[in-house]
């Protein structure tokens, strides 16, 4: 006897959106960290031999993000000296430390995407860091299952703020990449569940979804 339903009972009953996202590149992930070809502004210490991997990279930046003033920056010696003080709290290891360009920190101060978010601050509209679960039907996680069982996705998005009624939902990216195109084929997906989260829990409409690439410099429209 063959129970009819076995591939439903495989069906997770939550994943993450790294989980999602992992699948969904398992291929393009075995070339993306490869040796990264060598951008002429990002110094030796920031490949990521040093930190171990490309996430912990991430994680790194992420974590300066989070915890840093960036309206107080005016020159990339100060994104040192803050994160030396983070170290010192510790908030962060030197290590992690280590694995962040200053400069692509005073970089992104300087963006009209930080500009935007400095103003939501003031304003007591911008939320870092923001967990949040949505439930999808089990067909649209993976081409193996079927059927509309819900499955619980549950991440977290690095920042989104207010402006007027509406939202922008934003996405830090650390990868080696050539191009924006590369980024919006891997994580479209990714902002558009962030962006109906935002939707679902807030009740306002997202208008925007950025990702914000420290690779290129710039952020990109999703």
């Amino acid at each position: 006897f063959q129970y009819p339903h076995q591939i439903e009972m495989n069906i997770p009953g939550k994943v993450s959106v790294s989980e999602l996202k992992k699948a969904a590149m398992e291929e393009e992930t075995l070339e993306m960290f490869e040796e990264p070809e060598v951008i002429p502004y990002i110094p030796a210490f920031l490949r990521e031999e040093r930190t171990g991997s490309a996430t912990e990279r991430g994680t790194a930046y992420h974590r300066v993000l989070e915890c840093m003033n960036l309206s107080e920056i005016r020159h990339s010696n100060q994104v040192k000296e803050r994160m030396e003080e983070l170290v010192m709290q510790g908030k962060m290891t030197e290590i992690a430390a280590d694995a962040v360009n200053s400069y692509d920190i005073y970089q992104f101060c300087k963006s009209d995407l930080c500009i935007r978010m400095l103003e939501a601050e003031k304003a007591g509209s911008l939320c870092k860091e923001q967990p949040f679960v949505i439930a999808r039907p089990a067909c649209e996680i993976s081409e193996e299952y079927t059927g509309n069982k819900e499955v619980l996705i549950q991440g977290i998005i690095d920042a989104y703020f207010e402006e007027g009624d509406e939202l922008v939902v934003l996405d830090y990216k650390t990868d080696y990449v050539k191009s924006s195109e590369e980024l919006i084929g891997r994580y479209k997906k990714q902002l558009e569940l962030y962006a109906e989260a935002l939707e679902q829990t807030t009740g306002k409409k997202v208008k925007e979804r950025v990702i914000y690439s420290f690779c290129l410099g710039k952020e990109i429209p999703v």
